[in-house]
Order: C-alpha cells, then structure tokens, then sequence
C-alpha cells in the first residue's frame, strides 16, 4: 500500500477465513468497482489499474452477504 493498481491478496497458513464468498473492490464514494467470488483459493489476483488514483476498500463479504472485514487502499 500504496499500489498502481495490480495486486495479489494471499491466504496464510494462519489466517482462518470461515465462510468467505466473495472480495469487493468499493471506492471511497461506495460505488462498487469490482466483486470477485471466493472459492477458497490459496490467491486472489485483483486489477483496478484502469480506476481512478484515491482511496478504495478491499471488503470481505461472508456466505450470509455480511462484511467480515475490509482493507484501505491507495492506488497511485
């Protein structure tokens, strides 16, 4: 974090995530940007390198639609 845009969230050997179904992309403004389902996969590869420079949130959603958590992010 900072980032130009391209990154890649990965899952750790530590890190329990319980019934996580999708991560989106949500700008400062809250209009979703991007929404990507989780299957469970050890990485994500996530591209907002064609939105605008600001602030965004990686959000977590969980299999009943609720957020489980969420990251800030400055893209360049």
């Amino acid at each position: 974090n900072p980032t130009d845009g391209l990154f890649k969230l990965e899952k750790t050997d530590n890190v329990n995530i319980l019934n996580l179904s999708a991560i989106k992309i949500i700008s400062i403004l809250g209009k979703e940007i991007l929404e990507i389902k989780y299957n469970g996969e050890n990485e994500v590869d996530i591209d907002i390198s064609n939105e605008a420079t600001g602030f965004y949130f990686i959000t977590f959603i969980n299999a009943e639609g609720g957020v489980t958590s969420s990251i800030k992010l400055l893209k360049n």
